[in-house]
């Protein structure tokens, strides 16, 4: 079945959640985090807006600490669960709302890589809070985005971002522009066009009553191996096709 993007989170080992392109998606930019945890060498690991804590488990495994921060309780003791299941001892997780709190006076130690997915929407003063990320990281640190793209974003009649968690509508100049009044330096800017293009290409199937809605997530394997599988077919992020993708990534630096 077709489904929204207007959700608070996503779970790409959910089985029963059936946003089966936004899962690999999603998985796939935790991939991509670990690439450079590996190329770089990275040992202390933000995660920001961590949920339920999937892909802070995703980052645990190729470093040797990661932080996983978010604001709502019943997803850090969800995320708690997680951890405690897996038997994993190298996640500390924080509460913080960003809205009303310095992030920097709840971490105690320096920071190699922050890794801040879907995030900045969600708020209404993104700017100062990559500023509080340029506090906590150290120098020659890191620093991974992504947002989604205002070209793919729903809206209201007047305007606004019709998911109700989304407070922010972002143009890759928008979020650049916040990322360097911030501090950073851009080194990347990365996509993830093939996702957008066959979620899309699914809309026009069932818009053109080809298929049924309800039919569409009958096709696909909801099992980890095969959302690990087709993250890296489809969701890799790569600096192409831009105009097509749902999520604006950047790599930068400090």
């Amino acid at each position: 079945m077709i489904n929204t993007t207007d959700i608070e989170y996503c779970n790409p080992f959910d089985k029963m959640a059936p946003d089966f392109w936004m899962k690999i998606e999603h998985l796939a930019r935790y991939n991509y985090a670990n690439d450079l945890i590996k190329k770089y060498n990275i040992r202390n690991v933000l995660d920001v807006g961590c949920a339920d804590a999937y892909g802070t488990i995703e980052l645990s495994k190729e470093t040797s600490n990661v932080i996983g921060v978010d604001n709502s309780d019943k997803l850090i003791n969800l995320a708690k669960e997680n951890i405690y299941k897996k038997n994993i001892t190298n996640i500390d997780l924080v509460h913080c709302d960003l809205e009303k709190e310095k992030l920097s006076l709840k971490i105690d130690k320096k920071i190699d890589f922050i890794v801040c997915f879907e995030t900045l929407e969600h708020l209404s003063n993104p700017g100062d809070v990559l500023c509080e990320y340029k506090n906590i990281l150290n120098l020659n640190s890191h620093l991974l985005i992504s947002v989604p793209n205002e070209a793919f974003e729903a809206k209201n009649d007047d305007g606004t971002p019709r998911n109700p968690y989304h407070k922010q509508l972002f143009k890759e100049k928008d979020i650049s522009n916040l990322i360097k009044n911030a501090g950073f330096k851009i080194k990347r800017y990365l996509y993830q066009p093939y996702t957008n293009i066959f979620f899309n290409k699914e809309i026009k199937l069932t818009k053109d009553e080809i298929y049924k809605s309800e039919e569409l997530n009958n096709f696909y394997k909801h099992d980890e191996n095969s959302i690990r599988y087709f993250a890296n077919l489809f969701g890799k992020p790569e600096s192409k096709l831009k105009k097509e993708s749902y999520s604006i990534i950047i790599h930068a630096v400090i």
